[in-house]
């Protein structure tokens, strides 16, 4: 599976937030299950942050991943976030409380690429993720949708990468770089080919499929002269990618991010980079 550093995670999370499609009360707070979450591929618990304070108080959260390291920070990475007023350590994870919050949280270091079938998954669950989908292949898609929908428990998946990426000043390079990041992100991330900007597509379809009804909107990252740092790492990571899969075009690729960083230093630059916020309803859940 991939791994990614908690520093990436850290810069990314003010954005994450900012890019997130808050569903309508009688849409997403009105439909949800709130006695148990199961958060996949959870990091640090940046979807726990974002989510927690929306769902009321008797929240129990699931958090899960596979690195053990990312897990043990989520207690110490809430608390300095001070999304909530208490948090009260224990064997396993904490309970927290906030002004119209509460709950408690565990964690499962778990490979979901092998293990999804373990997780236990009921009717009260909301079944969630963030920045996950696109990393997974079809099959394994298709197991969580049969899983989910065999409960007949929502799920609402965030942050999807859809294969969109805009950037002004434009540079007549921007769509080879977009085509090759694009190229690279169907590689195997651990869950098999993946699905890349497919996903979403491939989310709604398979949802559907089961009489499920889907919200789908657009949660697009907007990285302004203020979010240099993200800017950077972002773009570094896309030169990387995009190397692995076309060394030929090094030169291109080295004239095109020395361009871009440069723009950086001075302020100049604004991307977008295209996702999508999903919230899927069971029939009986559905008004």
């Amino acid at each position: 599976m991939s791994s990614f550093s908690s520093l990436w995670l850290r810069i990314r999370e003010p954005v994450d937030h900012e890019a997130r499609y808050d569903f309508s009360p009688d849409l997403f707070v009105n439909n949800m299950p709130h006695e148990k979450i199961v958060d996949l591929g959870c990091g640090t618990g940046s979807n726990f942050r974002y989510l927690a304070p929306r769902l009321g108080r008797g929240q129990h959260w699931l958090c899960v991943d596979h690195d053990a390291e990312l897990l043990e920070q989520l207690a110490p990475a809430t608390a300095t976030a001070n999304t909530f007023s208490e948090i009260t350590r224990n064997d396993g994870g904490f309970k927290f409380a906030g002004k119209n919050s509460a709950g408690s949280v565990q964690t499962l270091e778990l490979d979901l690429a092998s293990k999804l079938a373990t997780l236990a998954i009921g009717p009260d669950t909301l079944l969630t993720g963030s920045a996950l989908l696109d990393l997974v292949s079809r099959s394994w898609l298709q197991q969580l949708v049969t899983q989910c929908c065999s409960q007949r428990a929502p799920a609402l998946f965030t942050l999807t990468y859809d294969g969109r990426i805009a950037m002004h000043p434009a540079h007549p390079d921007d769509e080879m770089i977009r085509q090759l990041v694009n190229s690279h992100q169907t590689t195997d991330k651990g869950f098999g080919p993946a699905l890349g900007p497919g996903a979403c597509a491939a989310s709604k379809e398979l949802f559907e499929a089961q009489g499920y009804s889907v919200a789908m909107q657009d949660s697009d990252w907007q990285l302004l002269p203020q979010h240099a740092s993200l800017q950077k790492a972002l773009l570094n990571g896309w030169i990387e990618a995009a190397l692995e899969v076309d060394h030929t075009r090094q030169e291109a690729l080295v004239r095109w991010s020395q361009q871009r960083l440069e723009e950086i230093e001075r302020q100049a630059l604004h991307i977008t980079v295209g996702h999508k916020d999903f919230l899927a309803l069971p029939p009986r859940r559905h008004r």
